[in-house]
């Protein structure tokens, strides 16, 4: 709901109606009642970061709200925290990366790592510690070997 997601992001009433007027993904219809998915309060925050950290308004992201919004709520979770968020905006177009992979074709753009946006949405959601063995790919072995 909105208010799960203002409380999420730590937004006041006016910040809220900011955020709807600049990023139309989050806007609902009249009579319509919001619904927002893991991958909305992903995007959001990915906005937050960006105009909060670079001072930017967040209309300067409204050519690029839908595909960054298509973006976050089309990769499962677990993909999230191990990706970045490529906006490019000579292009109008945002691409999910992962640390291996470089980005192609960048003219103005800005790459956001998602791993702290998603480390920091667990903590405020779940008021939980993050186990750092949790973000391994594989989880720790013992090998064991013979010794000659």
């Amino acid at each position: 709901t909105p208010g799960q997601l203002m409380m999420a992001l730590g937004l006041s009433k006016q910040r809220w109606r900011t955020f709807r007027s600049a990023l139309p993904p989050l806007a609902t219809g009249p009579g319509h009642a919001a619904c927002f998915s893991a991958g909305h309060l992903v995007a959001a925050s990915v906005a937050q970061v960006v105009a909060d950290r670079l001072g930017s308004p967040l209309s300067t992201l409204t050519p690029i709200a839908h595909p960054l919004f298509a973006a976050c709520t089309n990769a499962p979770w677990f993909q999230l925290e191990r990706s970045s968020i490529a906006i490019l905006f000579g292009m109008e177009r945002v691409e999910l990366t992962s640390p291996d992979m470089p980005v192609t074709g960048m003219d103005l753009g800005i790459i956001v790592a998602l791993e702290p946006i998603t480390r920091a949405l667990r903590q405020r959601l779940l008021d939980v510690d993050i186990d750092p063995q949790h973000n391994l790919a594989f989880a720790p072995v013992i090998a064991a070997g013979q010794r000659q």
